[in-house]
């Protein structure tokens, strides 16, 4: 999620395994796809209220790049087993 001239952007990555097995995966539904978008946005406006150079921002980049994503696909494919 970022922000650019007054406007907020989610962008979901295709290239993730969250993308093909759980938003767009066998079981998706416009209300399942709608519930996650609702959690993406709700860790997205978090991150971008906090203040930018903040610990708060600093752990939300944190988390969402090298903690967050890999945890996400590793227990994706743990499902997929």
């Amino acid at each position: 999620m970022f922000s650019a001239a007054g406007s907020v952007w989610l962008i979901i990555n295709r290239a993730h395994p969250f993308y093909d097995d759980l938003y767009m995966g066998p079981d998706s539904t416009p209300r399942l796809r709608a519930s996650l978008e609702i959690v993406l946005w709700a860790l997205g406006e978090a991150e971008v209220d906090a203040d930018p150079g903040s610990d708060r921002r600093k752990f939300y980049e944190r988390e969402r790049a090298s903690a967050w994503s890999p945890y996400v696909a590793d227990a994706l494919a743990e499902l997929r087993a």
